[in-house]
């Protein structure tokens, strides 16, 4: 499982216990480091924290 995919597994996981809004999830992701810069391999070259966050909110909140 891919790091993406780990971390909004959990965020997801949590999120089935109590509801988080994407701005709690940047909160907590800006508490880590090294994810936040861009990574110009990945795709749009966006940084793994905005991946992240992303991801949440397409699974925690699918249109």
């Amino acid at each position: 499982m891919g790091l993406v995919k780990g971390a909004t597994s959990f965020w997801h996981s949590y999120r089935e216990r109590e509801i988080l809004a994407r701005d709690d999830v940047e909160y907590i992701l800006s508490t880590f480091t090294g994810i936040h810069d861009a990574a110009p391999l990945l795709p749009d070259g966006v940084s793994m924290a905005e991946r992240i966050v992303r991801k949440y909110a397409e699974m925690a909140f699918p249109t």
